[in-house]
């Protein structure tokens, strides 16, 4: 029974952060438009790394099974600071991906090779050299989706 309960609370969740990244307003800031990922994604992560993070607290104070508390707890954390929810910017030149560290990754309009759209809400665009993926749990799906069907069709194809 507790198994169900656990399922049938994660659907409930699953649903209602994709339901909020629907309906949240998209950020306008000196004309980029900033596709965050909603608040909820933010706090699973959060919360997973502080899980991780007290493994390895966790393991330092233990005599026995240290080593696997701390390599449990360096996995998470690892895990969670590497696969952390990437912001999407829409600029007038194309679309770029930031991640929390600074990284960029920038697919002018022009680049763009494919764009796929997957039953499950995800918008892939790619490139020659890049991937950027938008998830059903990032803001501003119509608004991504209303700027890739402006670009004007040239040589490649594009299936959104």
């Amino acid at each position: 029974m507790k198994g169900f309960l656990v399922i049938l609370v994660t659907a409930f969740v699953m649903t209602w952060m994709i339901s909020q990244a629907r309906t949240a307003a998209v950020r306008v800031k000196d004309g980029t438009w900033i596709l965050n990922v909603v608040v909820g994604v933010r706090i699973v992560w959060i919360a997973v790394l502080a899980l991780g993070l007290s493994l390895i607290v966790a393991g330092l104070r233990q005599r026995e099974d240290r080593i696997l508390l701390v390599v449990m707890g360096t996995i998470f954390s690892g895990f969670t600071v590497i696969t952390w929810p990437k912001n999407i910017e829409i600029l007038q030149s194309g679309l770029q991906q930031r991640n929390w560290y600074g990284k960029k990754k920038f697919i002018s309009w022009r680049e763009i090779t494919e764009v796929v759209e997957k039953r499950d809400g995800t918008v892939i665009v790619k490139s020659e050299r890049y991937r950027i993926e938008f998830s059903a749990y990032h803001v501003g799906r119509d608004t991504l989706l209303s700027h890739l069907k402006k670009i004007p069709k040239h040589d490649k194809e594009q299936s959104i």
